[in-house]
């Protein structure tokens, strides 16, 4: 017994029926059945023997060139769909490597195009592998599928034919089918435990792609903040700079104004200073000339009334020699 799973047959356990039920409940034990019971079970048996070998005759009679077309044409669909998918992934690793080289303030519009344009082929590729799995699952490998049944069918036959040796023999037993129905009970266990797991898998799968996504939300909400930020403080350094600049430039004239200030008020000191000390020398000089003139003058005045004093004292001594009597008129 096949049934259909993510696009193709796979092995199911033979269905349950009144007979194989409580058998398959425990570990195999060594039933007998009654001849009548026995031969009855024999003549369904052969009955579904022959059934499975009118179906083997049925398949072999069969045309296989409309299977085969089928399969080319749903493995050509198959093949452009792959291919579709491949070239969306091919885009979406280029927009993530253009996303990674759009860094600073002047590429956040650029930047957000590309977060859309990623957005969009996700969605795409989401939608592709949607697509792909639908269509493994509606189209599956016909031929291989053929060639299951007809293993199948024929390890059933087997089994269909021990049994019915078993039930000829004495005692009438069917340990064989009973063992098959029990191996087929835990295989299917299994493959509900695999498909659970299964399930389990692609639910932790999707939560980590969610929380992977919200990762890479944030960090690049982080990363945005952060050239935000970064672009801030540039503009703020280069308006810092201009101000330094301009104070720089102001303080530098203004202090050449003042010094040049300072410089002309010294010049003009010294100026005044000098003037002052020309008008001090001119004016020692003229001093110094009229001393030199009092000096000659009174030198001058000295020495004519050393003249005058010396003449005087000559016509004192003259007079006093004409107005002296003379001894002998005495």
């Amino acid at each position: 017994y096949q049934r259909r799973v993510r696009g193709g047959l796979v092995d199911s356990p033979l269905p349950s029926s009144p007979l194989w039920l409580p058998m398959a409940e425990a570990a195999p034990r060594n039933l007998h059945m009654p001849a009548t019971d026995a031969h009855l079970s024999i003549r369904i048996l052969e009955d579904a023997t022959e059934k499975f070998e009118l179906l083997e005759a049925m398949q072999s009679l069969q045309d296989h060139s409309s299977t085969d077309e089928l399969s080319q044409r749903i493995g050509d669909e198959i093949s452009a769909v792959i291919q579709e998918q491949k070239d969306m992934q091919q885009k979406y690793a280029d927009l993530v490597i253009q996303r990674a080289s759009l860094t600073g303030y002047s590429n956040v519009d650029k930047l957000q195009a590309t977060e859309k344009q990623i957005q969009e082929v996700a969605r795409g590729l989401h939608r592709k592998s949607k697509q792909l799995s639908r269509t493994l699952i509606s189209n599956p490998n016909i031929a291989e599928n053929l060639l299951k049944i007809q293993k199948e069918r024929a390890l059933l036959q087997r089994i269909f034919t021990i049994t019915i040796s078993e039930l000829r023999s004495h005692p009438h037993n069917f340990q064989t089918l009973e063992q098959t129905v029990i191996a087929d009970r835990t295989d299917r266990e299994d493959f509900e435990e695999l498909k659970s797991k299964e399930k389990q898998s692609r639910e932790e799968l999707a939560t980590l792609k969610k929380n992977l996504e919200n990762e890479h939300r944030q960090h690049q909400l982080d990363v945005n903040e952060r050239n935000e930020m970064t672009m801030k403080l540039k503009v703020d350094l280069h308006d810092l700079r201009n101000k330094s600049q301009m104070e720089t430039t102001y303080l530098t004239k203004e202090t050449g104004a003042r010094l040049n200030s300072i410089d002309r008020a010294y010049q003009q000191s010294i100026k005044d200073l000098n003037a002052s000390i020309q008008l001090m020398e001119q004016k020692i000089a003229r001093e110094r000339r009229v001393c030199e003139g009092n000096a000659f003058f009174l030198k001058k005045k000295a020495k004519e009334l050393g003249e005058m004093g010396t003449q005087w004292q000559d016509h004192y001594e003259d007079c006093l020699l004409y107005t002296s009597p003379s001894p002998r008129d005495s």
